[in-house]
C-alpha cells in the first residue's frame, strides 16, 4: 500500500509519517487488501447504465399542449396541500411571525435625511 492511499484516511499526516506507518504495519495492511479483494469478488457486477437525452424521441412538430383538466387540478392541489403546512410555517408551529406595517426606505430617501 502506498502513502497516497492512506492520505485520504489520515489527511493531517505527513508523507514520512504514512510511510513509517506502512513499514510498521505491513502485515495489517496486507490483510486489509486481501480482505477487500475477497469482499470485492462477492459483489454483483454493475449493470451498464444507458444514457439518453431528455426528450430525444419527441417530435416537436406534433407536440401539443392542453389546458389542465379539473381532475388533474384537484390531484395537483391535493398533492401540494400536504406540503403547504410545512412551507407556510418553515419554523414550526411554535414560532409566530408578527406582522408590522414597516416602511421600506430606499437609498434615495436616506440621502434626503
Amino acid at each position: 500500500m502506498k502513502a497516497e492511499h492512506l492520505a485520504h484516511w489520515q489527511p493531517d499526516a505527513t508523507t514520512e509519517q504514512l510511510n513509517e506507518f506502512i513499514q510498521q504495519n505491513s502485515t495489517l495492511l496486507t490483510l486489509l487488501e486481501e480482505a477487500w479483494a475477497k469482499f470485492a469478488a462477492t459483489l454483483p457486477e454493475k449493470t451498464p447504465v444507458s444514457q439518453s437525452n431528455y426528450g430525444e424521441n419527441v417530435d416537436w412538430d406534433t407536440l401539443e399542449h392542453f389546458p389542465i383538466s379539473h381532475e388533474e387540478m384537484i390531484e395537483f392541489l391535493n398533492h401540494f396541500e400536504k406540503e403547504r403546512h410545512h412551507n407556510d410555517r418553515p419554523f414550526g408551529d411554535n414560532i409566530h411571525v408578527n406582522e408590522y406595517n414597516w416602511t421600506i426606505q430606499s437609498d434615495d430617501d436616506s440621502d434626503q435625511n
